[in-house]
């Protein structure tokens, strides 16, 4: 899972080396205990990173089938449906997963991602609270700040859109948005990707 994050968030040298080396270990694991749901969600979560969309979506649907109550499933199965071009359908998902881990360490990104769709599909004022609230999250990275931006951007708040950039830009001066674009944004459909990165 760490090798997957490393390639999902573009922090190593070759983001495809590194997810190619997560995918084994994914495999590895199920191969260990084949009712290890976290191993189905680390899978799944890899080969939607890599645009095999319904490959993955199987095995995040596994994982749940093995426990139901794995919130950070049903947010692999939103991420899935959202760069698929489920906009909508991923809302369900988003929505159990918060329900599901209230507390999760990931909340900040189930609320990120949910803004952004939320942004796209029109309902403004939930997609900018549930935006500034994961900005605030104590252990968020800059990614909020980024798509925060981007929906506002889109909404013609350019200033604030700015404000939310400086703040990207001042834990990280050499940030560019290519970054996003060539990483976590890769393989989501458009027209979503570009929307996102045009704002």
């Amino acid at each position: 899972f760490v090798r997957y994050m490393q390639a999902w968030l573009n922090w190593v040298d070759s983001p495809r080396e590194a997810l190619e080396e997560a995918l084994v270990l994914s495999e590895d694991a199920i191969r260990l205990d084949d009712k290890d749901a976290f191993a189905y969600f680390s899978l799944g979560r890899q080969l939607t990173m890599k645009g095999e969309f319904d490959a993955g979506m199987a095995h995040l649907k596994h994982a749940l089938r093995l426990n139901p109550s794995l919130g950070i499933a049903s947010y692999g199965m939103a991420l899935g449906h959202l760069f698929s071009g489920g906009i909508e359908e991923s809302l369900v998902y988003f929505d159990d997963a918060i329900r599901l881990s209230p507390r999760d360490n990931f909340l900040y990104a189930y609320q990120m991602w949910k803004g952004l769709a939320l942004g796209y599909l029109g309902d403004i004022s939930d997609a900018i609270e549930l935006s500034r609230m994961a900005c605030w999250r104590g252990n968020a990275d800059i990614n909020p700040h980024l798509f925060f931006a981007s929906v506002l951007g889109q909404l013609g708040r350019t200033a604030d859109a700015e404000t939310q950039v400086a703040a990207v830009l001042t834990t990280n001066p050499e940030f560019r948005i290519s970054r996003i674009a060539n990483g976590m944004l890769s393989n989501m459909a458009d027209p979503l990707k570009s929307w996102t990165v045009e704002g």
